[in-house]
Parts: structure tokens; C-alpha cells; sequence
């Protein structure tokens, strides 16, 4: 059967980008463009880290209360860490995505790296919001299942028409397809 469910924008391997302009606490504001630090965001709902087999180093996972109403909260990779806060931990340290003068984003939990787009490079710094908090216009659903999830997909397309009759399945991969497209190109 279905062992986890989540919802995400940015999926490893897909090649999806959400670039965003972020300063970090801790480091100077930009002052000109070339000191501004793009990363790409990534937004998730809960499980979405068990399910890629991505275990939480520190803090927490993103949880359903991390919705709208809710102070905003990220997860970061070790790289991030490791790049922008190490030796300090990063838990409670706080991002603004939209300027100092918006509401900051809180790290909450440091997830271990993944690789997003390409398998032979080493891992970039990536930021995870609640998909509850950061909406994409697009979403990937992403399942993880104890047998072959080719025998899934029939029941899974069902499901969620039947929830929405107008959702578009479109494009439906295995993790493994998009690992050898990944080390085709």
C-alpha cells in the first residue's frame, strides 16, 4: 500500500525552480545587487522529508499547523548550514524572503541534503517552506509505496478526481524515471 503522501513544489531531479532574493540573520542587508544571496525555495507539506527518506537533523518537520494564519517557518539542508551559520546552530535564526521590512521566516529544522537537479553535483544551500504558507501554482503529489507504484496510479488519479473532478494528472513518473533522466542529460 501507500506508506506516505505529500504535496510539493520542487521536487529532486524535476528541475523545478523557485529562485527568491533572501537575506539571512546574521549577515550584513544588500547593499547592491551583487551582494544578494538567491537560493531556491522549495514548499512541502508534512511528510514530505520521510517519504524522500530525508531525515531531520535538527528542530522539526514542517507540521499541518504550519498553515496561513501561523508565523511563517522553514526547514534548511545541511548545506545551508553549513554554508551560512555553521559552527552555530541555525533553529530559531530567521529569514526574510521579501525584505527586513516583511515578517521573517523562521528556521525550524535542518533536513539533510538532497540532490535537486543534477546527481553529479554536490549539494546546493535549499530552503523548505509549508506548502500551506508558500503556495506553488503548480504541485507535485508524491507517494511512497511498499510495492511497485506503477499499480498505484489508476487509484491514485481516481482519488483525486474524486476530490476534485477538474485536477489535471498529468506527467506521472517513478523516482527512478526521473533519477536515469537526471544521469541521461
Amino acid at each position: 500500500g501507500v506508506e506516505y503522501a505529500a504535496f510539493a513544489w520542487g521536487v529532486p531531479l524535476t528541475g523545478n525552480n523557485w529562485p527568491a532574493t533572501i537575506e539571512i540573520e546574521g549577515l550584513p542587508p544588500a547593499v547592491k545587487p551583487s551582494d544578494r544571496i538567491s537560493l531556491p525555495l522549495r514548499s512541502v507539506t508534512p511528510d514530505y522529508f520521510k517519504l524522500m527518506g530525508l531525515p531531520i537533523l535538527d528542530g522539526r518537520d514542517i507540521r499541518s499547523t504550519d498553515a496561513s494564519k501561523a508565523p511563517q517557518v522553514a526547514v534548511i539542508n545541511q548545506a545551508f548550514v553549513d554554508r551560512y551559520f555553521a559552527p552555530s546552530s541555525a533553529i530559531g535564526k530567521k529569514l526574510w524572503l521579501n525584505g527586513r521590512d516583511r515578517p521573517a521566516t523562521e528556521v525550524i529544522g535542518v533536513v539533510t541534503n538532497g540532490r535537486t537537479d543534477d546527481l553529479t553535483q554536490a549539494a546546493e544551500p535549499e530552503i523548505y517552506l509549508s506548502l500551506w504558507q508558500a503556495g506553488a501554482f503548480s504541485k507535485h503529489l508524491v507517494i511512497r509505496t511498499a510495492a511497485d507504484p506503477r499499480l498505484f496510479a489508476g487509484a491514485v488519479q481516481r482519488e483525486l478526481r474524486s476530490v476534485n473532478p477538474t485536477v489535471a494528472v498529468q506527467n506521472l513518473k517513478t523516482l527512478e524515471q526521473l533519477r536515469s533522466d537526471s544521469l541521461a542529460s
